[in-house]
C-alpha cells in the first residue's frame, strides 16, 4: 500500500507543473511575438546574449547586472543556430529575432516548470510528506504577475528559479531533520544564492537565508566562498562595465528618488510610505497572508503556543519575514509590480511553514494526510483561478495587433516608414530598436539592420528627434527620400504629436506635402497608421547645406594656438594636444586622457530650426569618447552623441545630429569632443554640417 501512495504522490505533484506549462503556452500563444508586447527587455537580452554568443563580453544591462540571462540566450542563440543550417549566426538572429527569443522562452517555461516537479520531488522523498511537497510547488503562484511574465525573456523568471531553489532547501531542513553538513548541498545553496544576486540586486537580502540553516562555521566559509566563485564566473560577461554597476548601486542609496533621482539621502519617507501602502493593499490576498505572519509572530510570545511549534522553523519564520521587510523597503523606494515577485514568493512560504510547523496537528484526525493534500490542492486551484480572472485572454488567443501587422504585410516591404514612441507596435524594427540601444556593442549591428530593414525611421516626441540605425535626422530630409512615408502611433486616440503635426501642416500648406491622411486604424489594438504623399524633389531643393565646417587637426592658425579648419575661417582650440601616435588620415590627430578629457571645442551661429550634423574619427579601445552640444546656458541644451556609423581597422566614425528647436533663445551652440573614459582616447577629422531650412524664402 506505502508503495502504491507513493507513486500516486510522484504522480500527484506533476499536476501543478502540468498547469504552469499549459498556463505559460497559452500566454505565449496569445502574445504570439514578443515585438507586439513583451519586447522590452526581450529584445535587449537578445543584443547582449549575442554580443556573448559572438565571443564579446560587454553589457549594457549591467545595472542589473543579468548576467545569467545573457548567458542564457548565448547559449540558446548558439543552440538554435546549429538547427537551422543558415548562414553567419549575426545577421540570422536579426532577421529572425523571434525564433530566438521563442526558443528561449519555452526553455525557461521547462526549467521552471521543472524546478516545480523537483523541488516537491525531493522534498517528498525526504520527508514522505505530500501536502508540503504541493504546497512548495504552489508558492510562485501567489503572484499573478509572476505567471503572467514566467515566459518573458527578462530577469524575473530567474529570480524565480534562484528563489525556489533556496526554498526547497530550506523545506528539507525544516521538515526532513537533515543538517546540511555536506558539499553537495553546500553548492546547491551558492548556486542559487549566485544565480539569484547576479541577476538582480534585489535579491541581495535572500543571501542571508541559507545562514539560518548553516549551523557550523566552516559550512557558512564554505557557502560564501563558492557563492562568491560562482558569481565571479556569472558575472564574465558584465566585467568591461562593471563600474556601471558600482555606480549604479551607489547612486541608488545616496539619492532619494527613483532610480537614483533626487536630492541626496537615502530615501523619501513620504513617497516610501506611499509606495508601501501601495504594495500592502494594492493585492488582498497578499495583505492577509502578511497579516497572517504577523499575527503569528505576536502569538509566538505566548508560551503555551510557542510550545506547540518546532523551535527551528519558528526562527527560519522570523528569518524569512525580515528578509521580506528588508526587499519591501527597497522596493518602496523605486516601486513597480513585477519587483515583488521575490517578496510575494518569501511571504508564500512563510505561510507554508507557519502552517505545517506544529509539532502535532492542530486538529487530530486519522486522515490528515489526506486532508492535506486536498487542503492544498483547493488552494493550488483558487490560486490559478485568481490569475484567469486577473487576466484576459485575447478572442481566439489572437492578438488584436496581429490584424495590423497583416495588413502592414501587404505594404511594400522596403517602404519608408516612421515609427512613433518607443513602445509596443506591429513593426519589430522597433524592438529591434531599443535591443540595439542596449547593447555594449551596438556598432556591430548597425549595418545588417539597415540592410534588412530599409527605410525604418524612428520619432522620439519627448526629444522631438527623429532617427534610423545610424544617426538623427530632419523630418524634411526623410520625406524627401521616398516620395510614400507611413507613418505608425500606438494610441488611445487618433492623433500624431503636437510638434510632428505642425511640421506636416507647415509642409502641405507650402505645397511640398500632397496629402496627408490615415490610412488604417486597428481601435482595439489602438494602432493607428498615417499615410503622407510628398513632392520629394522640391523638399530636396529646400532643406540645403547652409555650411561645411572640416577640421583634420593638420592646420594651425598662425599664433600656433588654435586649429584652422579646411575652409581657412573656422578655429577649434587646444592644439596642444596635437598628437602622432595614432591618425585616421595625415600626420595628426587629438589625444585626449582623463586629465585632459576635451578638445577641438568651436562655438557657431545658428538659427531656429537649422539641423547641425557632425562627425568624427574615434580611436579609442574602451569605445568611450563622444561629441558635446551645448547652448552654455544654466539648464539650457546639453546633448551628446556617440552613435558608430562605420568601422575602419581601429577608427570608428561616430556622428551627432541635432535640430536647433523652437524655443531656442540664442543665436550660437558650443560643439567639442569629450573622451569619458580612464584610459586614453584619439580623434581626428572632426566635421560640422549645418543645414538651413528654406521654408521661409
Amino acid at each position: 500500500m506505502k508503495i502504491i501512495l507513493k507513486r500516486a504522490g510522484n504522480y500527484l505533484l506533476l499536476i501543478f507543473p502540468i498547469i504552469f506549462v499549459t498556463l505559460q503556452v497559452l500566454l505565449k500563444i496569445d502574445t504570439k511575438y514578443f515585438f507586439l508586447s513583451n519586447y522590452d527587455p526581450a529584445y535587449s537580452f537578445l543584443f547582449n546574449g549575442l554580443n556573448l554568443a559572438n565571443g564579446e563580453l560587454g553589457s549594457g544591462l549591467a545595472h542589473f547586472p543579468g548576467t545569467p540571462v545573457q548567458i542564457y540566450m548565448a547559449i540558446i542563440i548558439r543552440l538554435g543556430h546549429l538547427f537551422r543550417n543558415a548562414g553567419i549566426v549575426t545577421e540570422d538572429v536579426l532577421v529572425h529575432p523571434e525564433y530566438y527569443l521563442s526558443l528561449a522562452s519555452y526553455g525557461i517555461i521547462l526549467i521552471i516548470a521543472l524546478t516545480l516537479y523537483f523541488s516537491g520531488w525531493i522534498i517528498y522523498k525526504k520527508t514522505n510528506n505530500l501536502a508540503v511537497s504541493l504546497a512548495i510547488q504552489i508558492i510562485p503562484m501567489l503572484s499573478v504577475t509572476g505567471l503572467l511574465f514566467s515566459s518573458a525573456i527578462m530577469c524575473e523568471p530567474f529570480l524565480v528559479i534562484a528563489t525556489m531553489g533556496i526554498i526547497a532547501q530550506i523545506s528539507l531542513y525544516c521538515f526532513s531533520g537533515e543538517l546540511y553538513s555536506n558539499l553537495k548541498q553546500m553548492l546547491y545553496l551558492s548556486l542559487f544564492t549566485a544565480i539569484g544576486i547576479t541577476t538582480k540586486i534585489i535579491f541581495i537580502p535572500v543571501v542571508i537565508l541559507p545562514f539560518l540553516i548553516l549551523k557550523k562555521r566552516k559550512w557558512k566559509i564554505y557557502f560564501l566562498l563558492f557563492t562568491f566563485i560562482i558569481s565571479a564566473l556569472l558575472l564574465i560577461p558584465a566585467y568591461p562595465d562593471l563600474h556601471s554597476y558600482t555606480d549604479w548601486i551607489k547612486i541608488l542609496v545616496t539619492h532619494k528618488g527613483i532610480y537614483g533621482s533626487g536630492g541626496s539621502g537615502f530615501t523619501d519617507i513620504p513617497t516610501l510610505t506611499l509606495n508601501l501602502q501601495h504594495i500592502l493593499f494594492s493585492d488582498m490576498l497578499f495583505f492577509f497572508i502578511f497579516l497572517f505572519v504577523i499575527i503569528y509572530l505576536i502569538a509566538m510570545l505566548i508560551p503555551s503556543l510557542r510550545d506547540k511549534t518546532e523551535e527551528k522553523i519558528r526562527k527560519i519564520v522570523i528569518g524569512i519575514f525580515i528578509v521580506v521587510l528588508m526587499q519591501l523597503i527597497m522596493i518602496g523606494k523605486h516601486y513597480l509590480p513585477h519587483y515583488m515577485i521575490i517578496p510575494y514568493s518569501l511571504i508564500m512560504f512563510i505561510s507554508v511553514l507557519i502552517l505545517f510547523g506544529f509539532k502535532k496537528p492542530l486538529f487530530q484526525h486519522k486522515y490528515n494526510q489526506q486532508i492535506n493534500i486536498v487542503f492544498v490542492f483547493v488552494a493550488g486551484i483558487l490560486l490559478i483561478i485568481r490569475f484567469l480572472g486577473s487576466f484576459t485572454f485575447s478572442p481566439d488567443l489572437k492578438n488584436p495587433s496581429i490584424e495590423t501587422l497583416e495588413y502592414l504585410e501587404t505594404l511594400p516591404a522596403d517602404g519608408q516608414k516612421i515609427i512613433i514612441g518607443s513602445g509596443s507596435s506591429p513593426y519589430k524594427e522597433m524592438a529591434l530598436y531599443l535591443g540595439m540601444a542596449f547593447s555594449a556593442n551596438s556598432g556591430s549591428y548597425q549595418a545588417i539592420l539597415q540592410k534588412h530593414y530599409p527605410g525604418a525611421y524612428f520619432y522620439n516626441e519627448y526629444l522631438d528627434r527623429y532617427c534610423d540605425w545610424y544617426n538623427d535626422y530632419n523630418l524634411e530630409e526623410i520625406l524627401s527620400k521616398q516620395k510614400t512615408t507611413y507613418i505608425f502611433r500606438k494610441s488611445k486616440e487618433d492623433s500624431i504629436p503636437v510638434s510632428m503635426l505642425n511640421e506636416i501642416t507647415e509642409l502641405k500648406n507650402r505645397g511640398l506635402v500632397d496629402s496627408f491622411s490615415l490610412q488604417y486604424k486597428n481601435s482595439i489594438a489602438h494602432d493607428y497608421l498615417y499615410k503622407i504623399e510628398s513632392d520629394t524633389a522640391m523638399l530636396r531643393k529646400r532643406f540645403k547645406n547652409y555650411e561645411s565646417i572640416r577640421c583634420n587637426c593638420e592646420i594651425l592658425d598662425s599664433i600656433g594656438t588654435s586649429f584652422l579648419a579646411t575652409d581657412g575661417i573656422h578655429l577649434f582650440d587646444k592644439t596642444f594636444l596635437r598628437s602622432s601616435d595614432f591618425v585616421h588620415d595625415g600626420k595628426y590627430s587629438v589625444k585626449l586622457t582623463p586629465e585632459m578629457p576635451y578638445a577641438l571645442d568651436i562655438k557657431l551661429k545658428v538659427n531656429i530650426n537649422d539641423y547641425i550634423k557632425s562627425f568624427v574619427w574615434r580611436n579609442a579601445s574602451d569605445k568611450k569618447g563622444l561629441i558635446v552640444l551645448t547652448d552654455d546656458v544654466p539648464n539650457g541644451i546639453y546633448r551628446t552623441g556617440t552613435v558608430v556609423m562605420l568601422n575602419q581597422d581601429n577608427w570608428e566614425k561616430i556622428v551627432f545630429n541635432y535640430k536647433v528647436p523652437e524655443n531656442f533663445k540664442g543665436d550660437e551652440v558650443h560643439l567639442y569632443l569629450w573622451y569619458n573614459g580612464n584610459e586614453v582616447c584619439y580623434f581626428d577629422d572632426f566635421e560640422i554640417e549645418i543645414y538651413r531650412n528654406r521654408l521661409a524664402d
